[in-house]
């Protein structure tokens, strides 16, 4: 009799990749913001070294400028579609990950609470088979937080539709695949979703570390 082999299952992050909008115009901000610093840390660098924590790999999306691309377990990678926006971001990250899910934020969020993307896998990949999720979106008094959130590769034919379909809104993903939307309270875990699109917005960031 044949000895059976167990191969070792994949931990949660083994499963997911890190995706990094990086791309788009910054027209509000005046200039590339991904290496500008908070703290002495570029904000790209800050959301790497969260992403790092728990995931397996990351992929930046879509930087117009060198960036420091010597980073460990960083790939760079192009938007699908040059300006278009996170539809075209969270496409390209996807079809460039190794693995069945990919956490989406923008490079410009440098408060990520690794608790919170942690709690946002766990919903995914702990789920029933049978009522796994393809997506797992925060959602609080003021909306949604699609650049803070958990993707399936299964999403991918229906992103490209909207592409094709000149669609800019992410949100529009959400009827077409099986979305779990997460309800967010705290003020501490809303902090997460703080991103800077001007310089008021930098001077605030640097108050708030």
């Amino acid at each position: 009799m044949k000895k059976q082999i167990v191969l070792p299952s994949l931990t949660l992050s083994e499963r997911v990749t890190g995706i990094v909008l990086a791309g788009g115009s910054n027209s509000r901000f005046g200039g590339e913001k991904a290496l500008v610093p908070i703290g002495g840390v570029p904000m790209l660098c800050r959301v790497i070294e969260a992403l790092s924590r728990v995931t397996e790999e990351i992929v930046v999306v879509g930087a117009k400028k060198p960036l420091p691309k010597t980073l460990e377990r960083v790939r760079f990678v192009p938007d699908a579609v040059e300006d278009f926006g996170p539809v075209a971001g969270i496409l390209s990250g996807l079809e460039e990950s190794r693995t069945e899910y990919g956490f989406c934020v923008a490079c410009d969020m440098p408060f990520l609470d690794t608790k919170l993307i942690r709690t946002q896998i766990d919903i995914a990949l702990t789920a029933d088979i049978a009522h796994s999720y393809d997506v797992v979106v925060p959602v609080h008094e003021s909306g949604l937080e699609p650049l803070h959130a958990l993707y399936s590769r299964s999403c991918i034919p229906f992103l490209r539709r909207l592409l094709k379909l000149g669609e800019h809104k992410v949100a529009e993903l959400y009827p077409l695949v099986k979305t779990h939307y997460f309800r967010i309270g705290s003020q501490k875990q809303k902090r997460s979703f703080f991103n800077v699109n001007t310089k008021d917005d930098l001077l605030q960031a640097e108050e708030m570390r």
